[in-house]
């Protein structure tokens, strides 16, 4: 066979660079793949990043507040259309000083190489479809959810969303109107609400808060108007409501003689019950849940 000028043949210079194209094509794949496993690394570190922040601010009031108060909805309106929020770091006053997180502001929406599609605040329908009955200082559970996209070798898609449970409290108006007024998050030493409708109705604070390993600190009632057909004036029958107890029922026990005291012993039930009966002119119920102490 002819050689060439450097004394190597056609053939032989055939192998060779055979050989050179297929290590050409194992570093090459070789490349991505490392490209790859970095680019997942880094989407898995900035998941795991955000995921922990925000554990740690709505572990913390002061965000948690800056972050929802102000938020309003009426009755179960909050599960069926959870609403929009954003993350704000907050002040010791809980007034808002840096915005973290956002769904909808493309200055806040990013973290690492992810980006925020959603940030959601839900409730379940506690009240059945009915409004909270008016008062302040009402408390339940809430949960905020975080939805998103993450980018791999240029293809978007989206990543597990996750979410975190906390403890809203909130105010309600004559209308209906619930304002959130403070959050926390549930951590070691949180509180825990077990609300009527969730699987424990009809036991004591102090059997519910044990079924999920807790310590029952009290129970709350939350009183509104049932029936009011014979209510001479829709203010009066509110008053009795807000004001008063008369049964004597699993939800009240023999706790309230005269008067209404919205909260109660560790004996008291969980659930909805009828707190104060006129026959055919008021009927006043309540909902009963139990506190814990984590």
């Amino acid at each position: 066979m002819r050689k060439n000028n450097k004394g190597f043949s056609l053939l032989e210079m055939m192998i060779v660079g055979g050989m050179i194209a297929g290590i050409g094509m194992v570093v090459m794949q070789l490349s991505k793949s490392t490209f790859s496993n970095q680019a997942e690394a880094f989407n898995s570190s900035d998941y795991f990043g955000l995921k922990a922040e925000l554990d740690s601010m709505f572990s913390n009031p002061f965000d948690c507040t800056a972050s929802l108060t102000n938020v309003t909805f009426n009755g179960n309106t909050i599960r069926t259309v959870p609403r929009n929020v954003e993350i704000w770091k907050g002040d010791q006053f809980a007034v808002r000083t840096r915005k973290v997180i956002s769904g909808t502001d493309v200055n806040a929406n990013k973290y690492g190489k992810l980006v925020i599609g959603a940030v959601q605040f839900s409730m379940p329908d506690y009240t059945l479809g009915l409004n909270f009955p008016a008062g302040i200082g009402q408390s339940f559970k809430g949960e905020i959810k975080i939805e998103g996209s993450k980018t791999k070798l240029g293809k978007t898609s989206p990543f597990v969303a996750f979410t975190k449970a906390i403890n809203v409290g909130f105010n309600t108006n004559p209308l209906g109107v619930s304002t959130i007024t403070g959050c926390n998050g549930f951590g070691k030493s949180a509180i825990q609400i077990i609300a009527p409708s969730t699987g424990y109705d009809g036991q004591t604070g102090t059997a519910a808060c044990a079924s999920v390993g807790a310590t029952c600190a009290y129970v709350q009632s939350h009183n509104f108007i049932r029936d009011d057909v014979g209510c001479p004036g829709a203010t009066h029958c509110l008053r009795v409501c807000t004001t008063w107890y008369n049964q004597s029922l699993p939800g009240i026990g023999n706790e309230v003689v005269n008067g209404k005291d919205n909260i109660h012993s560790c004996g008291a039930h969980v659930g909805m019950y009828t707190t104060y009966l006129a026959p055919g002119v008021v009927r006043c119920n309540a909902f009963f849940h139990a506190v814990c102490n984590k």
